[in-house]
């Protein structure tokens, strides 16, 4: 990818010093047109020109399994404008009411890139320092659009589609209504039918985008996009989490506003101690070899050998916004991990863990004094996360790193240990 980035950063700045485009529509077709190429958007994932509960986009992206699910907003100003702070919050407050969690606001020379829920995570950059920011830039391809959503449920998938062509499918019902019960009024037609399409959005699920408030962040702070480096709007220090830096300016709030601070958590809670068989399987499993051999991917827990149900549904103080799942509770900490990174966990200094506790999360798979760990997975940023110990253990991992995100955790199933 840092290839393909830095080909699209040369042809445009040769486009930009050549004849650049005044006018929107070409400036998407030859400055925009071509990094969504390089992000792995070829033209059948790509629909042009659309409007979307009234805010105009020069490209609507589409992703997942059969390629029809919306992914990403794009918004063009000409090359030689500037980025108007009323078009962003536009486009805030459009994936805040339809749950599509990524946008693009280009005029090809300047670029910010907005992730998360309601824009949590914002990235501005110019065309020149792009390549320096892939690792961003990689949250906005196809691929990792389509990861994504392959792990959505169905039912949130369809309320991000009703969500996004409200609209038409309210115009659609108002028309039925009047064919079936004759003229009463389009306005009052259009305006009933509009809430009922947000009735069943409303009933896919509690985590159905038009089931939470709209809020509308704003676009004047500095952000982060998910795991990947971020720069300030205003040129400042950039911060990666996934390459190790320290990260010691503080990080914008999660979607809920509550603040996060830069540094571990103050306190770990009381952590379930291992038994004696499950810590000799551990020490006997644990590889004391040096950081830099090439671990593999994944090492099971040696005493994980339990399956059932475990769990984690997310909470935020507007309510519940998403679960996680998975048959081992080793399983359920590294899907819950990613749904953190997804969702707020950044700005951690890596290796991370509690003040008084294991480390949790490291560029490495091994303890601060370099022994292997027991158990661990490899997440989707390259980071691995602690799997080790009991059932007990990951359980407060998971509350310790959802915490950490600004968020808060609720544990179903099987995590008291009652699976067989």
């Amino acid at each position: 990818m840092d290839e393909r980035v830095g080909r699209y950063v040369r042809r445009a700045e040769s486009v930009l010093a050549s004849e650049p485009p005044t006018a929107a529509a070409t400036t998407r077709e030859w400055l925009v047109d071509p990094l969504l190429a390089a992000l792995g958007w070829d033209d059948d994932a790509r629909e042009h020109d659309v409007a979307v509960r009234g805010v105009e986009l020069a490209a609507l992206l589409r992703a997942g399994e059969d390629g029809t699910t919306p992914a990403v907003y794009v918004a063009v100003e000409p090359a030689d404008r500037t980025l108007r702070g009323g078009a962003e919050r536009q486009l805030l407050e459009l994936m805040a009411a339809t749950g599509v969690d990524r946008a693009i606001y280009t005029t090809g020379r300047e670029f910010v890139f907005l992730a998360g829920d309601r824009g949590a995570d914002r990235l501005a950059v110019d065309l020149e320092s792009l390549p320096d920011h892939v690792g961003s830039l990689s949250h906005f391809t196809r691929e990792r659009l389509d990861r994504r959503l392959a792990r959505s449920t169905a039912r949130e998938v369809s309320a991000r589609r009703l969500a996004v062509r409200r609209d038409d499918v309210a115009a659609r019902v108002a028309d039925l209504v009047a064919e079936t019960a004759g003229d009463i009024g389009t306005r009052t037609l259009l305006d009933d039918a509009g809430r009922f399409v947000d009735d069943v959005v409303r009933s896919l699920g509690a985590d159905s985008p038009v089931n939470r408030e709209h809020a509308t962040a704003s676009p004047d702070h500095d952000g982060r996009c998910e795991d990947g480096p971020g720069v300030p709007s205003d040129g400042g220090r950039t911060d990666s989490v996934a390459g190790g830096a320290s990260t010691d300016a503080p990080s914008p709030g999660p979607p809920s506003g509550r603040a996060m601070d830069t540094g571990a958590s103050d306190s770990a809670s009381a952590r379930g101690d291992a038994s004696t068989s499950e810590q000799a399987a551990a020490d006997a499993s644990a590889d004391q070899g040096p950081p830099d051999e090439n671990p593999p991917a994944d090492r099971v827990p040696p005493a994980d050998d339990v399956e059932g149900e475990f769990v984690v549904r997310f909470f935020t103080d507007r309510g519940s916004i998403g679960a996680v799942g998975h048959s081992t509770s080793a399983g359920a900490l590294a899907e819950a991990t990613e749904y953190c990174f997804e969702r707020g966990l950044r700005g951690v200094r890596i290796p991370w863990g509690p003040d008084d506790g294991d480390v949790v999360l490291g560029d490495d798979p091994v303890d601060e004094d370099g022994s292997r760990w027991a158990a661990y997975e490899r997440l989707e940023n390259g980071l691995y996360v602690n799997t080790s110990g009991s059932v007990a253990d990951r359980a407060e991992r998971v509350q310790e790193l959802v915490s950490r995100a600004g968020l808060r955790a609720m544990l179903s199933g099987d995590w008291d240990g009652s699976a067989r």
